[in-house]
């Protein structure tokens, strides 16, 4: 299926829920995976609460990063969860690469927060672009609402479980 024969409702369908495997990951990320390192981020990073009123700031922006992934592939002709994927891997550490270059130029941020940031977006890139990926390709949008809603599961659940072992920090009231 081509993008042009993609009807209005099935695009902001397929925008919404790879914007929500985005987020997924992103929460995992930065809640699970990163939390530790925050607490050592020094004064370029804003305390929790400050942090957290700023998350819609940040959710548009990823919602923007998720119609321009829409526009590239649907341009490009890329279809199929697999080939969405290796498309958002390749283009999200490439563009990783770059950002974390030049944060690296000018933030006081540790390397290794650096770092995860950068592969962290690389692997939101990934699930964002399998999922429209998957969409482009005919998959009903069932289908692909289960996998993302199972993935959101699957990543909120492994967050609350670094947090609450204490593996990770609770961001918000116990960081």
């Amino acid at each position: 299926m081509t993008t042009a024969g993609i009807p209005p409702g099935r695009r902001v369908l397929l925008v919404l829920l790879a914007w929500v495997a985005f987020l997924a990951v992103d929460f995992f990320v930065h809640g699970g995976a990163l939390a530790r390192l925050y607490l050592r981020a020094g004064p370029a990073i804003l305390p929790p609460m400050k942090a957290f009123a700023r998350i819609p700031f940040g959710y548009g922006g990823f919602l923007l990063y998720v119609l321009i992934l829409y526009w590239v592939m649907g341009r490009s002709g890329i279809a199929g969860w697999r080939r969405g994927a290796r498309f958002g891997f390749v283009l999200g550490l490439v563009w990783s690469i770059a950002s974390t270059a030049a944060q690296y130029s000018i933030l006081t941020v540790p390397v290794p927060l650096l770092v995860g940031w950068g592969l962290g977006q690389t692997l939101e890139f990934t699930a964002a672009c399998a999922a429209l990926g998957a969409g482009f390709d005919g998959a009903p949008t069932r289908r692909i609402a289960l996998a993302v809603g199972a993935l959101l599961a699957l990543l909120v659940i492994v967050t609350v479980i670094l947090q609450s072992t204490g593996v990770s920090p609770p961001m918000i009231g116990g960081g």
